[in-house]
């Protein structure tokens, strides 16, 4: 059966590397070397795209090289030769260079597998996060990771594993599972998924800052979320937004590009926000699961996989959707079980909304993250310059 496109978010929390420094430094912190055990790391599509070709004779090299100038396709393989500068390719912000070019017609094939993974984004803190330096790097398992800090690289040498997306295969049984199609159906119609757009605000307060994110939807595929931290009378403002095949960040006034990997990361949060994975797409997989009790409420769950994530939703007796139950980010920003309960739901224009999602870590309740939405608007509109790409 066919499904209509989904996008939206579960909560949101902007990832700011220079926190790396609380995790604490660990023994290793060489730039390149098969750090920690094996790992399965995140691999974009080979359809690559974005990798420029071989610069022409008269457009000018970046000022500085990734990697310290070092070919990456070797680096991957655990050799360090500096490349050519006449042999160079710009791909997702950073210049590569090659010491030949069957190397660089290596890279071309396939530059997700030898550039920096994740965008550039820093390992240690997740796609989603800064960007990291280029000339701070480690190999883990034949990839190359950057990192915002010394300490950022430490602390993912510790533990590699538990700092990295690793996919999963869809559940057995997802392709043709009637009996999951027909629960997620009557959980659609309990909570009401004819909307096209949403809107929500939500405030917490973390150390001395206060952090208010603002939510908006749209589905015909289309999501933004700001987000300010207010300190004394200091404000930061972030964004970022999917819209279509185009990401982007604002840092604070200042746009970047989302590349792959942060787009994907993206949507895979999405998709845990029930109101969106009720919408989930010909891409998503769903199979029956168990019987369970969260929060004192008693549930069946039903498992969606979605671009290499399984999320168990947890729908009750009545059809509503209580909980998601998945591997993510801890508040160490390491990867362990992440439990959200929805609670307080409140019809909104036709729509059945939780208003409050507590947030369990490996069984344990993490209060300072529990999200209180308010001025939740269905079907009310936005902005249109808010999924446009700025400069566009």
């Amino acid at each position: 059966m066919r499904f209509r496109p989904l996008v939206s978010p579960s909560a949101v929390l902007l990832l700011v590397c220079a926190s790396c420094t609380l995790f604490g430094a660990g023994e290793r912190g060489a730039d390149a070397g098969g750090a920690g055990e094996p790992t399965d790391a995140v691999v974009e599509p080979a359809a690559s795209a974005v990798a420029e070709q071989p610069a022409a004779a008269g457009r000018p090299a970046l000022a500085e090289a990734a990697l310290g100038g070092l070919d990456p396709v070797l680096l991957c393989r655990g050799d360090r030769f500096p490349g050519d500068p006449q042999l160079r390719v710009q791909h997702e912000g950073n210049e590569y260079r090659f010491v030949d070019a069957d190397s660089q017609a290596t890279f071309l094939v396939d530059p997700g597998r030898y550039a920096i993974q994740l965008g550039g984004a820093c390992a240690r803190m997740g796609a989603l996060s800064g960007p990291g330096s280029p000339q701070r790097f480690l190999v883990h398992d034949g990839r190359i990771y950057a990192f915002a800090s010394d300490a950022c690289r430490d602390g993912f040498a510790q533990a590699p594993a538990r700092c990295l997306f690793s996919p999963a295969p869809p559940p057995e049984g997802a392709e043709a599972d009637g009996e999951a199609d027909a629960l997620w159906q009557q959980a659609a119609a309990a909570h009401g998924d004819a909307w096209h757009t949403l809107r929500w605000a939500a405030s917490r307060a973390t150390g001395e800052a206060t952090v208010t994110t603002r939510t908006a939807i749209a589905a015909a595929g289309a999501l933004r979320v700001d987000t300010d931290y207010v300190q004394g009378d200091k404000v930061w403002r972030y964004a970022r937004a999917v819209s279509g095949d185009e990401g982007w960040f604002v840092d604070d006034g200042t746009p970047r590009p989302m590349y792959a990997a942060a787009r994907r990361a993206m949507l895979r949060e999405l998709h845990r926000e029930p109101l969106v994975a009720l919408r989930h797409d010909d891409g998503t997989r769903s199979v029956r699961g168990e019987a369970r009790e969260v929060c004192g409420a008693a549930v069946t769950e039903v498992l969606l996989w979605f671009d290499g994530e399984v999320v168990a939703f947890g729908v009750d007796a009545e059809h509503h959707v209580r909980s998601a139950r998945f591997r993510g980010l801890g508040a160490d920003q390491r990867y362990c079980e992440v439990v959200q309960f929805f609670d307080d739901l409140r019809p909104v224009g036709g729509v059945l909304v939780p208003t409050t999602v507590r947030v369990f870590h490996d069984g344990v309740e993490q209060p300072g993250l529990t999200v209180h939405r308010s001025d939740v608007q269905v079907d009310d509109g936005v902005p249109a310059d808010w999924f446009t790409a700025p400069g566009s």
